[in-house]
């Protein structure tokens, strides 16, 4: 099996060493294209190790002898043969020695790549607890919108109610408006009047609904409460204004 060892490089004077030069001297140029040949098929090969057995494809590939490529194996110091489990198998110790810089580098890296995954996966995890905590405090939030306005709705009721009691006890609110119901009418609202413009003219619509015929448009809820207390103070003249 082999594997794929990036840029492998053997120093720059691996030539000077004695045990290349005698192989130069013992088997010319060709002894140093051996030694290579057999280096880097050991940087593929899986834990840098390689079955004697199977030296014969090795001396195919080269078109060299087996006995040839046994003598470089054993002679001139760059090769060590072991036995293990799985047979006997030949390696170079300093070829590890040559590819610790490379496993290194390769550590650092996936150790690199380790922090900045996790370091990736906490600010993941920070940013969807930001996100609960916005999405909760906006839930919230809105709850909170919904019973303020729902408090001010009763409050504002009762109020009125209060009022309305107060002012007349034997008609309510409730009576006046249905003598109201389907009827027109038209009517100037006192200046200054909450924050209506002087001289608004509003119109009791058929329908029910309180329009403001200045400036064509309907009365908000805050503007309709003011404009009905208002019409139930002045309900005597409200009630002769009826359109027929």
């Amino acid at each position: 099996m082999r594997r794929t060892v990036p840029n492998f490089l053997f120093p720059t004077n691996f030539r000077s060493s004695k045990y290349i030069k005698r192989l130069i001297k013992d088997f010319n140029v060709q002894g140093y294209g051996i030694a290579v040949y057999l280096l880097e098929t050991l940087s593929e090969a899986v834990e840098h190790k390689y079955p004697l057995k199977d030296i014969d494809l090795l001396a195919d590939e080269m078109r060299v002898s087996v006995p040839v490529i046994n003598t470089v194996i054993s002679t001139y110091g760059l090769f060590e043969t072991i036995q293990d489990e799985e047979g006997k198998h030949f390696i170079s110790s300093q070829l590890n020695q040559w590819l610790v810089p490379y496993y290194k580098k390769i550590e650092d890296s996936s150790r690199a790549g380790k922090v900045s995954a996790l370091k990736k996966k906490q600010k993941q995890e920070e940013m969807i607890k930001q996100l609960s905590q916005k999405d909760s405090s906006q839930h919230m939030l809105d709850t909170s919108s919904t019973i303020n306005k729902l408090i001010n709705k009763l409050i504002k009721e009762k109020t009125l109610s209060n009022k309305l009691n107060k002012k007349d006890g034997s008609e309510n609110f409730e009576s006046f408006r249905k003598e109201l119901e389907g009827q027109e009418v038209r009517f100037t609202l006192p200046y200054p009047f909450y924050n209506f413009a002087e001289k608004t003219i509003i119109r009791l619509k058929k329908s029910g609904y309180l329009y403001n015929e200045s400036i064509n448009k309907d009365l908000n809820s805050d503007q309709a409460f003011k404009v009905w207390d208002h019409m139930f103070d002045k309900k005597d003249q409200i009630m002769k204004r009826i359109e027929k």
